[in-house]
């Protein structure tokens, strides 16, 4: 691999590993209220495919600065 590709690669993992990290430390918070609204918004947001590209949106902006 060139050095541009494996700078490519390493910012697709990065973003990623962050986006896991966000989407996993928002399940930790909401599993703390044991409640159907809690669960109904983990399955909308959490298993939200908008919401994927959107963390992606936002982790891409960041980096970028």
């Amino acid at each position: 691999m060139t050095e541009d590709e494996n700078q490519a690669a390493a910012y697709i993992k990065l973003q990623d590993d962050v986006k896991q990290l966000v989407k996993e430390t928002l399940v930790a918070i909401l599993s703390a209220y044991d409640n159907d609204v809690v669960k109904r918004i983990q399955d909308v947001t959490l298993g939200n495919h908008a919401f994927d590209i959107r963390v992606k949106q936002v982790i891409t902006n960041q980096m970028q600065r």
